[in-house]
């Protein structure tokens, strides 16, 4: 009878075992089969890279003789209007980059903190003024796209909206 028992648990343990071993086989194959993909979408993406390079790397080539470019030229607004729309986003964009690095100087004990607080009041004064004339050009570039009969959509994805 002991030996019955000890014969039935062993077979149980044995089953239980199998069964673990069946279930690790099916996710091993899972994601043998994912893996698989994996390297498929890799080497796609290999190929799209090597030909993306050897296409910027011929524009390189034929363009690399041409005289260099002035990025502050390249860019000309249409309009006074967009003129100072830029101007204003520009000091918004530095106004933002001059708070951060303010922060940081205070939190390296660079700065006074009494330093800090004038600054950061000075800045964000400015800051809002130089906000508030976006928004007010923008407001009246979309009432005169609005009275034009022009949709006006360019203006909200240049600038984020």
């Amino acid at each position: 009878m002991k030996f019955h028992k000890t014969w039935v648990d062993e077979a149980n343990q044995l089953q239980h075992l199998q069964h673990n071993l069946s279930q690790s086989e099916r996710e091993i194959e899972n994601e043998r089969g994912g893996l698989t993909q994996d390297i498929g979408q890799l080497k796609r993406l290999k190929n799209e890279l090597e030909t993306a390079n050897v296409s910027l790397q011929s524009w390189l080539d034929t363009n690399s003789n041409n005289e260099p470019v002035d990025l502050l030229d390249t860019v000309e607004p249409a309009n006074c209007w967009s003129k100072q729309l830029m101007k204003a986003v520009a000091l918004d964009c530095a106004i933002d980059d001059t708070l951060f690095s303010l922060d940081r100087a205070l939190g390296e004990d660079v700065i006074d903190y009494k330093k800090y607080i004038k600054q950061v009041r000075k800045l964000t004064r400015e800051q809002f003024f130089a906000r508030a004339l976006s928004l007010k050009i923008r407001e009246n570039q979309r009432k005169l796209d609005e009275a034009s009969g022009r949709s006006g959509w360019q203006w909200q994805n240049d600038l984020g909206h």
